[in-house]
């Protein structure tokens, strides 16, 4: 089996922990951060031709460029360089970021003297936000790649629209669990599975736990909304479990004793 796994930013952390496990692990798999998940939604991110997808450099000329870096041609097809791709996309939560939810909630919890959003508007609004990752996913499957989904964390109860009181940490949590179950929905009826985050790092209001947080970016900067070196390796576990046995939940022992929380 070889392995590729591509897509936004929250693969770092599950990529560093798989570097941690040395050359000789299988399988072996071969990741790259394409993207930025909050501009997953901006604009349609490649066409099908000849049986392949192609990634719209106009729009996306990072995409193109990570694509000729991994398969040295800017598309994918099942000519390789792998026959498995995991993709780490479209469940990142841009519908609870800024200042969206100032005034609005979901009807489910509205509070009085705001002004509620049906299910139907709110379910409307998720389909539309994950319309070009469907289509990018689709075409996919269509070439006859097998693949699947990598769910991103569980937001974070620090991010700013929440610390400055934008939004109620109750909005953010049932936009994020209803966008969460468009997105599996779709996939189900795709037949792509999804790696779903460990149960073990959410709270029980369902927000990522602060042990693992990742507080600063590689960059420098605070960071709000990735999960850190054991969110990664937890993940990473998940991820190895199915590509082993079809079943993220199996029991495969430790992957490695120097695997540890960073």
């Amino acid at each position: 089996m070889t392995v590729v796994i591509m897509g936004n930013s929250h693969i770092g952390a599950v990529d560093r922990s798989y570097d941690r496990l040395g050359p000789d692990f299988e399988p072996r798999i071969r990741m790259f951060t394409a993207w930025n998940g909050l501009r997953e939604a901006d604009a349609p991110l490649s066409i099908v031709r000849n049986n392949r997808v192609e990634f719209l450099s106009k729009e996306h000329p990072k995409h193109a460029a990570t694509a000729e870096r991994i398969c040295g041609k800017p598309y994918i097809d099942v000519g390789g360089p792998g026959d498995t791709w995991g993709l780490a996309v479209g469940s990142h939560t841009t519908n609870y970021g800024g200042g969206k939810w100032i005034d609005v909630e979901p009807s489910a919890i509205c509070l009085p003297g705001l002004q509620p959003m049906s299910a139907a508007a709110l379910r409307a609004s998720i389909e539309y936000r994950q319309r070009y990752i469907r289509d990018f996913l689709s075409r996919l499957k269509s070439t006859g790649l097998r693949l699947f989904v990598i769910s991103s964390p569980y937001p974070r109860s620090d991010a700013p629209g929440l610390t400055k009181k934008w939004f109620r940490p109750e909005t953010a949590i049932h936009v994020d669990r209803e966008s969460r179950a468009v997105l599996r929905d779709w996939l189900s009826k795709q037949g792509i599975d999804l790696i779903e985050p460990p149960p073990e790092c959410r709270t029980s209001e369902g927000f990522l736990k602060p042990e693992f947080r990742l507080l600063t970016h590689p960059n420098g900067l605070p960071d709000y909304g990735h999960g850190n070196g054991a969110y990664g390796a937890l993940m990473l576990q998940r991820i190895i479990a199915y590509l082993k046995t079809g079943d993220q939940n199996a029991d495969i022992g430790p992957l490695d004793s120097g695997l540890e929380p960073s």
